[in-house]
């Protein structure tokens, strides 16, 4: 997520165990960096996401 106002809100309203949606890319790259070896790196960039249920509170 790159918009601002969105990392806000996830950030306060998503919680560990929260049901979410999310929609998004996934950009999978690799190269050869100064010692010879191959790296790979992959981006996930979600553009849509929602809090579709919050965890619900252990009794």
């Amino acid at each position: 997520m790159f918009n601002e106002n969105a990392i806000r809100w996830v950030r306060d309203n998503i919680g560990p165990g929260d049901l979410v949606h999310s929609r998004g890319t996934i950009r999978e790259n690799s190269y050869e960096n100064c010692e010879g070896q191959t790296v790979h790196d992959m981006t996930l960039a979600a553009t849509d996401f929602d809090l579709l249920h919050k965890k619900q509170a252990e009794a």
